[in-house]
């Protein structure tokens, strides 16, 4: 082995780790509720997996159909197809890494919830790359409970939102209308 192959292997191990660092922290930053609620879907772990498997597996096998296809037209609507499940994995999985980094690091202030999804993250991709294990096990298990947990979550998320409006509602509402001390 040459320099060159080692030093290639190597920064393509780094690069995708820190891609996925990236992906974790835009997921818990920008979605910070939804990762929230990926993470109650983790208390189900073999329903989450379930889940995954059922809602991940056809849409898969479906985008892998179209990326075979002879058209580029529909070769591009196969990569469109696959990208989708595969950013749901991973806002789902940085449930994972935020519960990982937190085991790391105790209870922290919501402010530096970035630095705990960052070292969660770290440990969790560094377990990727256990040969074997890492590759075969622990990598599709975590990205399948991740999409099973994110599409899960995100309905959860969605129910919780519109619970928070019509309380917001109600609310605005009884302040419009304030009490007279009549009875009517």
């Amino acid at each position: 082995m040459t320099w060159g192959t080692v030093s290639a292997i190597l920064f393509s191990l780094l690069g995708l780790i820190l891609i996925m660092e990236a992906y974790w922290l835009a997921g818990a930053s920008l979605f910070p509720e939804w990762v929230s609620c990926c993470r109650r879907r983790f208390k189900q772990p073999l329903r989450t997996l379930a889940a995954g498997l059922l809602l991940g597996v056809p849409w898969t096998v479906g985008g892998v159909a179209l990326l075979n296809a002879a058209h580029p037209a529909v070769k591009m609507l196969g990569m469109v197809v696959l990208t989708g499940p595969l950013f749901l994995a991973f806002v789902g999985s940085a449930a994972v890494a935020q519960r990982l980094g937190e085991g790391l690091l105790g209870a922290v202030a919501p402010e530096r919830q970035g630095l705990v999804v960052f070292r969660g993250g770290l440990v969790l991709a560094l377990l990727f790359l256990l040969p074997f294990i890492g590759w075969l096990v622990v990598l599709p298990l975590t990205l399948v409970t991740g999409f099973g947990a994110s599409v899960l979550g995100f309905f959860q998320w969605r129910r919780d939102g519109r619970e928070a409006r019509a309380l917001e509602a109600v609310g605005s509402q009884a302040v419009a209308e304030p009490y007279s001390g009549v009875e009517s």
